[in-house]
């Protein structure tokens, strides 16, 4: 179990990238994070009324379950899939890639400063 962060980052075809990391006040595991970040970014996406989406996820297990390759069976795990599933229909293109996180420089950078961060500094 894990305390956060999970960490995410919009990237337009402008080059504008907005990042979060999202810090949880609760015991959560590294896929429920990954999940949770996944959803919030496409919240945010929606909201910016963004039309096509591509996800680069250094989160082998969610990429797997949400392409559909593989099964949720963890109770949490399948509510969050469910919610993603249910937002992919929001945008004209969604998908999803596997990247490992040593490909993944500004989510690697992005999580390191979230985690040596104090609490209430931002």
């Amino acid at each position: 179990m894990t305390l956060g962060p999970a960490d995410w980052i919009l990237e337009g075809s402008d080059s504008v990238l907005v990042g979060q990391s999202l810090k949880f006040a609760f015991k959560v595991s590294n896929n429920q994070a990954e999940y949770k970040a996944l959803i919030v970014g496409m919240h945010l996406a929606t909201n910016m009324e963004v039309r096509r989406m591509i996800v680069r996820s250094d989160s082998q297990v969610v990429t797997v379950q949400v392409v559909g390759n593989f099964q949720a069976k963890d109770s949490h795990l399948v509510k969050y899939l469910a919610k993603v599933r249910s937002m992919v229909v929001l945008f004209e293109e969604f998908g999803l890639m596997y990247v490992s996180r040593d490909q993944n420089a500004q989510a690697d950078f992005l999580s390191k400063l979230a985690s040596t961060k104090r609490s209430g500094n931002h």
